[in-house]
């Protein structure tokens, strides 16, 4: 039974005990009747009169000792601080899991993995005791870490509450040990049909560091994500099964690219490019091949359309290959340069050949990459407080003895396998 605490009553007035149907009682101030009797504590008592039900005021006395917001529930349903929570106890309690964790501390004075998703599963059980249900807010994880650190001073805060203003955030295991192992515990609960279906249960919306409408399975493929980038097979499969979801929270939260890149350490990788490859073919199906399927119809408009020194640009290259990535350089024909910074009395206008560079750049060899970058930054890019956009780079001398093909996204190079598919 849950009771509200009133902080102060008022003069004159009373405190009545109110049970709804649900079982939920309820401490509230009522104006006392003229003829009503006084108890014999509130005769006692100076200043105004007050009258105080026994039922209320046994039940007073308990509430009083709820005034923390992070809280959890006895056997008997009252709720107790979980600053209150006794560690060794729990731990002892805890089976072998537990007095592994208390005497490999003891012994090293410190803990490992192992030890520390013990120690979250033992924590844990008792937080979930008397309610499975119950959601793991950011304010009782930050009391269930300082808990921890005072009973093992050696471990990190970034390990069990990764918040934003954790200074070693960037060492932290994914979301914290103790969100990481109460996903795995509801998991496994709803395996066992403990838990409502995710179809039906509220709380399939959880709070996940402050942010909301995270499904406990999703939840778990993301967390791996954030922290793997191999078996690479695996990586592939939870990229598309968390297509959506991802998608979503990046709109949602509004992430930068850096920020995304940083969220996944996959992207990161030679092969990363794949993954953004099959974002874009779950968000439009069926138009992979449609660059390629429409390319003689696309060069044909384009050779339309361009003026004199598009048309020349185009038939400046001696290969079929040659003349596909010209064809998408005199795309810089098409549309007029504008003025695209200012900064005191420096503009920046770029010329056609620039604004084709930013279609397809041609670098001599795979050491003359970075090197153009940081000429363009330096003297194009940065004065104006601005950076590269994704750019198609390839490697040759000319268009016509291209050897490589990259693309280049928030500083990653991704190789593929032609200059055509670079650019689509």
């Amino acid at each position: 039974m849950r009771v509200a605490q009133l902080d102060d009553l008022q003069p004159g007035e009373e405190l009545s005990l109110e049970v709804s149907e649900d079982g939920v009682a309820s401490l509230a101030s009522v104006q006392p009747s003229p003829d009503k009797n006084m108890s014999t504590h509130a005769s006692q008592q100076p200043g105004p009169d007050r009258s105080v039900s026994n039922a209320a005021s046994s039940q007073s006395s308990n509430a009083a000792s709820s005034q923390s917001s992070s809280r959890k529930r006895s056997v008997d349903g009252t709720p107790i601080h979980i600053r209150d929570m006794d560690l060794d106890r729990i731990l002892e309690n805890g089976g072998l899991q537990g007095k592994l964790v208390l005497t490999h501390y003891a012994k090293n004075n410190d803990l490992r993995e192992t030890h520390r998703n013990h120690l979250a599963d033992c924590i844990l059980g008792e937080y979930l005791k008397s309610d499975i249900d119950r959601k793991l807010p950011d304010h009782d994880i930050a009391e269930l870490t300082k808990l921890i650190l005072k009973r093992f001073p050696t471990e990190v805060k970034a390990d069990w509450d990764p918040s934003k203003e954790s200074a070693n955030r960037e060492k932290a295991v994914g979301r914290g040990f103790l969100l990481k192992r109460y996903y795995h515990m509801r998991r496994e609960m709803h395996k066992g049909n403990l838990l409502k279906s995710p179809s039906t249960s509220k709380e399939k919306v959880v709070v996940v560091n402050g942010q909301e409408n995270v499904d406990p399975v999703l939840f778990e493929k993301l967390l791996w994500l954030s922290n793997n980038r191999q078996p690479w097979s695996k990586v592939l499969e939870l990229w598309k099964e968390t297509h959506t979801g991802r998608y979503n929270k990046f709109y949602r939260t509004k992430q930068s690219i850096h920020e995304y890149f940083e969220e996944y350490p996959a992207l990161k990788d030679k092969s990363g490019f794949y993954l953004i490859e099959s974002d874009y073919d779950s968000k439009f199906p069926e138009t992979s091949m449609n660059f390629f399927l429409e390319w003689p119809a696309f060069a044909a408009f384009v050779e339309s359309k361009v003026n004199t020194e598009g048309k020349e640009l185009i038939d400046s290259a001696l290969t079929s290959e040659g003349k596909k990535i010209q064809t998408i350089r005199a795309m810089s024909y098409l549309f007029p340069v504008n003025t695209i910074a200012r900064k005191g009395k420096k503009v920046f206008r770029p010329s056609r050949a620039e604004v084709g560079d930013t279609l397809i750049l041609i670098v001599p060899s795979l050491g003359d990459i970075e090197s153009t970058i940081k000429v363009l930054l330096r003297d194009k890019y940065e004065p104006f407080g601005m950076n590269l956009t994704p750019r198609v780079i390839l490697v040759g001398q000319d268009e016509d003895t291209v050897t490589k093909s990259f693309i280049r996204i928030n500083k990653i190079l991704y190789e593929v396998e032609n200059p055509l598919k670079a650019f689509d």
